[in-house]
């Protein structure tokens, strides 16, 4: 069959501009037309080389094109059609076209998973792309990956500065990234505004244009009302924080272990390491996450920053530092009382279910019976092995769902209606603006939807660790024994062997517990991992896991949702740095 067609379509693309959106559009349709005439817009093993290259590389452009004209939906879909391409061996595809564009694909799709806040997803590609390239080295020297590789880092550390100044300068690796860098400064802005908030009662508008990154004092304004702040005589005033009356900032580091003395906050040496997220090393401070990536730069970085520290520049801006304020933040967080025991009362869900374990079985049986490196899906009629601890109260019925399941829906359809308002006033506005302006309304649709849970019971949620095939029986084990010795949560699964094999390289694990909104909890179990030695790599470095409740799963709200929530509240790095006392 006849290739001429698409390949002048595709030539067609690569000499076009956006200028005509409308052009483009129309010939990414016809050259996706033509891929479903050759029968290759999913590879198959009797489909011809050159013709799976042609398809790829169409289905690149598109994606390549999508980000241009600003349209992540459009890309993601373009992303997800290319996965079962770049699953693909090389030699299925014609001699000298390599990989194709897969390394700036992949990499503008983890930079899209920044934006949106969505870090399980984010690791949950990394992870799979440093399982294939095991023992290559590749990933370390590959532009495209590394740079949101970096990025992603340095939000963790809070290292806020060293994103803008990446966004700032023409460090990116192609064209394309650079579309990300408005949208990226926004999520940004947008933790630093939350931990603002939680951590003062106000700030002068001269001291939040720097902390925030804005260009003047006008944009800090508007910032601050688009975020429903008050802004009077000169400073910002946050909203009081829902049951916990605002502290003074003295009241607060008092808390937090910070000596005062008369208006000079002042910390030991000690206190200011903590603070900044580093430890004692033979060339000075250097941050405890660096051998985890191996970046000497950071190292260097690190040792330069504490050579040059000046105390008498350092304390008179120390309050509006961010470590400072999240730690503030931490402070208030930690003092949730702890919830009242739970009940003695054996009390089993997976009771009379093959793919559970049952109260009167051992866990030594439970674990010969089913073990999830072998056990098909089929011969137990379900696509999960259970266990529950049985010293744990009763979790929410089916009518305790369906409950929460039509508040939350309310609560949905008035979103949707809401937005589908805005976007008709706002027409032929730039999509950057009318985002901003959904902001506001998808944080408060988060907030309700939560709230929905908190109210029906529907509170359980899960950290989820993924495990390989080959040490998947050894892990599940000491989960399945520490849920039922209660040296974790309230229950626990993991994926049984698909009817196809396998299955995939790597199985989940999902570790419960009672309440999302109990960090107190959420942290016990966390750590309950990390003592059995869970939260390890096969590297032997500690990795970074992801927290999710059940009731956004139960939604459907996944990574990459259309309402911008994030699928995950937490991840391990947030939690053990909270410190909280179990």
């Amino acid at each position: 069959m006849s290739t001429s067609t698409l390949t002048n379509i595709l030539s067609q693309l690569h000499n076009n501009s956006l200028s005509n959106p409308q052009e483009i559009s129309s010939l990414l349709t016809k050259a996706k037309r033509q891929l479903l005439t050759l029968n290759a817009l999913l590879p198959t093993p009797s489909t011809p080389p050159h013709i799976i290259s042609l398809a790829r590389q169409t289905l690149e452009t598109g994606a390549l094109l999508s980000i241009r004209a600003q349209d992540p939906d459009a890309f993601t879909r373009y992303y997800q059609q290319l996965l079962p391409f770049y699953e693909l061996p090389e030699s299925n595809f014609e001699h000298g076209t390599g990989s194709g564009q897969r390394s700036k694909v992949t990499g503008l799709y983890l930079l899209l998973l920044l934006t949106k806040g969505d870090y399980a997803g984010f690791h949950t590609v990394l992870e799979g792309l440093e399982i294939e390239e095991a023992g290559k080295g590749g990933l370390d020297r590959d532009e495209f990956i590394q740079y949101p590789v970096k990025l992603e880092r340095w939000l963790m550390e809070g290292s806020y500065d060293r994103v803008w100044g990446a966004t700032k300068r023409e460090g990116a690796p192609s064209e394309e990234y650079g579309v990300f860098s408005e949208v990226l400064v926004g999520t940004i802005r947008s933790e630093i505004a939350s931990c603002s908030e939680k951590a003062y009662p106000s700030l002068p508008i001269a001291n939040a244009k720097n902390l925030l990154f804005l260009e003047s004092e006008g944009a800090v304004v508007d910032f601050a009302l688009d975020r429903g702040w008050v802004v009077k005589d000169g400073r910002i005033y946050f909203p009081i924080q829902q049951g916990d009356e605002m502290r003074s900032e003295k009241d607060i580091l008092v808390a937090s272990g910070q000596r005062v003395i008369g208006d000079t906050y002042i910390g030991t040496g000690m206190a200011l390491q903590a603070e900044e997220g580093m430890v004692d090393g033979d060339g000075g401070y250097i941050s405890e996450d660096s051998s985890f990536y191996g970046d000497d730069d950071l190292r260097t970085s690190l040792t330069e920053k504490a050579n040059n520290f000046d105390p008498s520049t350092y304390w008179p801006t120390h309050h509006l530092r961010l470590p400072t304020i999240a730690a503030i933040a931490r402070t208030k967080a930690s003092t949730k009382a702890p919830k009242p025991r739970k009940s003695t009362k054996l009390y089993n869900p997976y009771e009379g279910q093959l793919s559970g374990r049952q109260l009167a079985e051992t866990v030594t049986d439970f674990l010969s019976r089913l073990p999830p490196s072998t056990t098909p899906t089929t011969e137990i009629s379900d696509h999960w092995i259970r266990i529950a601890n049985p010293s744990t109260p009763k979790r929410p019925t089916s009518e305790d769902w369906a409950r929460f399941t039509e508040t939350a829906n309310e609560h949905l359809d008035a979103y949707n209606a809401a937005r589908a308002k805005i976007e008709a006033s706002m027409s032929g506005k730039a999509k950057s603006t009318i985002a901003r302006k959904l902001t506001p309304m998808r944080k408060q649709l988060e907030i309700d939807i939560l709230a929905a849970a908190q109210k029906t019971g529907c509170t359980t949620g899960k950290w989820l660790l993924f495990v390989g095939i080959e040490d998947v029986d050894f892990v599940w084990g000491k989960v399945a024994r520490g849920t039922v010795e209660e040296e974790l949560g309230v229950a626990a699964k993991v994926a049984a062997k698909g009817p196809d094999g396998e299955g995939g390289k790597e199985r989940l694990i999902c570790v419960y517990t009672a309440d999302f909104e109990d960090r107190r909890d959420v942290g016990r179990v966390l750590r309950g991992l990390k003592e059995k030695g869970l939260l390890r790599g096969g590297n032997g470095e500690e990795r970074v896991i992801y927290y999710k409740c059940d009731a956004l799963t139960h939604l459907g709200i996944n990574a990459g949702n259309e309402y911008g929530i994030k699928a995950s509240l937490f991840s391990s790095r947030d939690i053990l740095a909270m410190k909280v006392e179990t």
